[in-house]
């Protein structure tokens, strides 16, 4: 009379059977008594004993680990964090039975941080063996409920770029790395805007507003140091935006078109013929307005809309022409 282990000791969740090869005439077998567990995985194993007739017959054996190999592994999709991403469900899913997380498999993740496909790998535990692998998306995080903060920006005379900070939750996003920018509008005094666009490990678009405000000016002004008496006087007046914050503006409408002005004292001269940010002022000496001797000239710029009013001076020296 014998034991017969149980044709199967894989682990199946089922408690294993183990029965009598053989009897005894006339003897009607008792049970047989087993210790141990006959359905999970152990160290100790199980061990079957029957005795008949004096005679003791004895069979030990163990449940070994089911391979987790063919399980199917998932988890829902994730949004970029900037961190590493641990979901808070993984299914692990074998012959239509769900396991548990630190009971039947421990789980580690690889390519976790960034946009794109993350990788879960389940190792078996207690009674199962073996790994499978499974994947989730990390997408990309949205931009739109970002504190952004866009800097003014004064008159240049350029297309002007600006400092802008993005901030999601407790980062502040990099340019050109979390988010382009796109500019319109930015030149003139005025309201210019600039668009935000996620990028990498971001997406979404925020248009935000900064304002141009109007530039100092800094003119200059030039012409020959003498003159006779008949020739013209030219005066060539250059302006050019400071890029700072005037030191004293009129209130003046700025809509019209600027122009520049040549005085001695309080008498007008003449005004200038425009050619770009150059400005050239002629003045007959023939009409007399301007007395023979040396003479301090100031040249007025009245602004425009980008550029604040200034002034120049230039000497020059009227003599009296020679007699004829």
């Amino acid at each position: 009379m014998t034991l017969v282990a149980p044709v199967n000791l894989v682990y199946d969740g089922t408690a294993k059977t183990v029965t009598i090869d053989g009897s005894i005439e006339g003897v009607q077998m008792p049970s047989i008594n087993i210790t141990g567990d006959t359905t999970n995985v152990t160290e100790e194993g199980c061990t079957a004993t029957i005795t008949v007739a004096g005679e003791t017959a004895t069979l030990s054996f163990k449940i070994v680990p089911a391979s987790i190999a063919e399980a199917t592994v998932s988890a829902e999709d994730q949004t970029y964090t900037g961190k590493a991403i641990t979901p808070d469900e993984v299914t692990v899913i074998l012959d239509n039975k769900n396991l548990t997380l630190n009971t039947d498999y421990t789980v580690a993740y690889a390519d976790n941080v960034n946009v794109g496909t993350a990788t879960i790998t389940v190792t078996g535990k207690g009674n199962y063996t073996g790994t499978a692998t499974g994947v989730f998306n990390i997408k990309a995080a949205s931009i739109e409920a970002a504190q952004i903060t866009v800097a003014d920006q004064i008159y240049t005379g350029e297309e002007l770029e600006t400092t802008v900070i993005v901030i999601l939750g407790d980062k502040e996003l990099t340019l050109n790395t979390d988010y382009t920018l796109a500019y319109e509008d930015n030149r003139d005094v005025g309201m210019a805007k600039v668009t935000i666009n996620g990028m990498g490990n971001y997406t979404g678009t925020v248009e935000r507003t900064f304002t141009i405000s109007l530039s100092g000016s800094a003119l200059t002004a030039e012409a020959e140091a003498e003159y006779t008496y008949g020739d013209k006087i030219t005066v060539t007046g250059t302006i050019t935006a400071t890029g700072e914050v005037p030191e004293q503006q009129s209130n003046k409408l700025r809509w019209a078109a600027p122009s520049m002005t040549l005085f001695c004292g309080e008498t007008e001269l003449g005004s200038a013929v425009v050619n770009g940010n150059t400005y050239t002022i002629e003045y007959d000496t023939t009409v007399k307005l301007l007395p023979i001797g040396t003479h301090t000239l100031t040249v007025k710029y009245s602004g425009s809309k980008n550029l604040a009013d200034a002034t120049a001076t230039v000497t020059v020296s009227l003599m009296k022409a020679a007699p004829e």
